[in-house]
């Protein structure tokens, strides 16, 4: 005769093991030149708000015109209000750079009117998405964007 042997662990469980709970380094970057208006950054900040209704626990922001300003800001909530800062040019280097330097970030955002040179050393780990301000930006600019990543813009 053989035993029976329960599927039951000791907790009461039927089968014992082990639960992770995903998460991911998502990074947004914004651009603040002076080309974007302080309107289109508010567009852009509630759609980035709405991540947090989809499941996103948190997420690391940055500034950018032509570099960084400052060390990334993280959230774990929607914000009602943004302190920006820069408003001068465009450099997209000075993002990929940083990004380059950290490798732990699953994604990028990337909010741009795309009025800038292509970046020269792009990353190949960090998934990328390109955010336009409008669908005419978008046009103007998706060719090179879509090399490094996807595209899309801003609906009004």
């Amino acid at each position: 005769c053989g035993r029976l042997y329960s599927a039951r662990g000791p907790a009461g469980f039927d089968y014992m093991g082990s639960t992770y709970d995903f998460t991911t380094k998502l990074l947004v970057a914004v651009d603040t030149s002076g080309s974007i208006s302080s309107e289109n950054l508010n567009e852009f900040f509630s759609a980035i708000n709405r991540l947090f209704k989809y499941g996103i626990k948190e997420i690391e922001m940055i500034y950018f015109d032509c570099a960084l300003h400052g060390e990334p800001q993280k959230f774990s909530k929607a914000q009602k209000e943004y302190k920006v800062t820069g408003r001068g040019g465009t450099s997209f280097q000075s993002v990929f750079d940083f990004i380059n330097k950290r490798r732990y970030y699953d994604g990028v955002i990337i909010f741009t009117d795309g009025y800038a040179p292509e970046p020269v050393s792009q990353t190949n780990r960090s998934r990328v998405a390109w955010v336009c301000n409008t669908k005419q930006e978008w046009e103007e600019h998706h060719g090179w964007m879509q090399k490094t990543g996807r595209t899309c813009y801003l609906e009004k």
